[in-house]
């Protein structure tokens, strides 16, 4: 039991850590963080393997720890618009539109991948627990930070992606 505990404690203590990266996080205190590690889930996801694709309904984002996820905006499938390594947040801007926001780019695993994801009615649920304004305004810059890397102001095809 004991080392089950210290187990369950070491994991948690990597998550923090993962989120504490995260510009959108940074600013939350201990006791907001964990709620929402709490939420969290682990995921993983063998190279070539789809974690969200074009249409899919937005029920949840995902923190990227371990690996390389390909972006393909439409439904083209072929050369991805961006690859993101470890640690980024994607999945955040359609978690944060309106209910029954569809997803607008395809995320494949170009490796193995390990994520934490959290639900959309977990997230809204802490949101509304504690003042999130500087989190939801985090993620929000992430996702334009995230899509518009290396594109002028004026490229027709800038727009918020997965």
């Amino acid at each position: 039991l004991l080392k089950r505990r210290q187990t369950a404690m070491a994991r948690t203590a990597k998550k923090s850590d993962v989120l504490r990266k995260i510009p959108a996080f940074e600013k939350l205190t201990s006791d907001q963080l964990s709620l929402f590690l709490v939420a969290m889930r682990l995921e993983t996801y063998s190279s070539g393997e789809t974690i969200c694709k074009v249409g899919d309904t937005s029920d949840r984002l995902w923190v990227l720890t371990k690996g390389r996820v390909s972006v393909f905006v439409g439904d083209d499938g072929g050369t991805p618009d961006r690859v993101m390594n470890s640690v980024c947040v994607f999945g955040e801007t359609a978690i944060l539109d309106d209910d029954g926001a569809t997803r607008k780019a395809t995320c494949v695993a170009s490796s193995a991948v390990e994520v934490l994801s959290l639900g959309r009615v977990a997230f809204f649920r802490i949101c509304g627990e504690i003042d999130v304004e500087d989190l939801v305004l985090g993620l929000r810059q992430t996702a334009s930070d995230i899509y518009n890397c290396g594109r002028s102001a004026d490229d027709p095809e800038l727009r918020y992606i997965a």
